[in-house]
C-alpha cells in the first residue's frame, strides 16, 4: 500500500461541508479517484442514517471517526494508509472531533468543528468552542478545520 506523503511526516487534509447530502455530495466525493490522495477528510454536516444514526462510509480505504448520533455535525475520515497505532481519538462530540496524529516525533492535533449560526449579538460561547480552547492547550501542533458559520452582518 502506498503511504505517500505520510511517510514524509506530512498529511494531506480536505475540509468540506457536505450539507447532509449523501447522494449529491458524499457519494461523488468518494467516487472521485483523487480522494485516495487525501489522508484526512474533515466533514461538516455529514449525512446521517435515520435508522442507525451513523454516517456514510462505503470506502474501505478510510476509517470513519464520529459520534454516532442523528444530530452529529462533524465526522472525520482517516486514510487506512496511516496505521491505527499512529493516530488516536482525543475528543468526540456531535460538534467537535479531535484526533492526534503522530508524524515521527511530531504530535499533530487535528480538530474538526461545526459551529451553528448564532445571532451577531450573542455573547454565549458554544460548548464545542469552549472545549476546543481547552484542547488547544495540549502540547504539539494544532490544525483546526471546520464550518464556523462566521458571516458578516452586512
Amino acid at each position: 500500500m502506498n503511504r505517500g506523503a505520510y511517510l514524509n511526516n506530512q498529511v494531506t487534509l480536505l475540509q468540506y461541508n457536505v450539507n447532509k447530502s449523501r447522494k449529491k455530495v458524499l457519494i461523488g466525493l468518494f467516487q472521485d479517484p483523487r480522494i485516495q490522495e487525501i489522508d484526512i477528510l474533515a466533514i461538516q454536516e455529514p449525512w446521517r442514517n435515520s435508522i442507525t444514526s451513523g454516517g456514510y462510509n462505503s470506502q474501505s480505504t478510510f476509517h470513519l471517526v464520529e459520534e454516532v448520533d442523528l444530530n452529529t455535525r462533524v465526522s472525520t475520515y482517516i486514510s487506512k494508509r496511516i496505521p491505527t497505532e499512529d493516530w488516536s481519538e482525543i475528543y468526540k462530540s456531535k460538534d467537535l472531533l479531535s484526533i492526534l496524529v503522530n508524524l515521527g516525533s511530531r504530535k499533530v492535533y487535528i480538530h474538526n468543528i461545526y459551529l451553528a449560526p448564532r445571532p451577531h449579538s450573542s455573547l454565549e460561547v458554544p460548548e464545542a468552542l469552549a472545549k476546543l480552547r481547552e484542547l488547544l492547550e495540549l502540547e504539539g501542533d494544532h490544525i483546526t478545520l471546520g464550518d464556523f458559520n462566521l458571516h458578516h452582518p452586512l
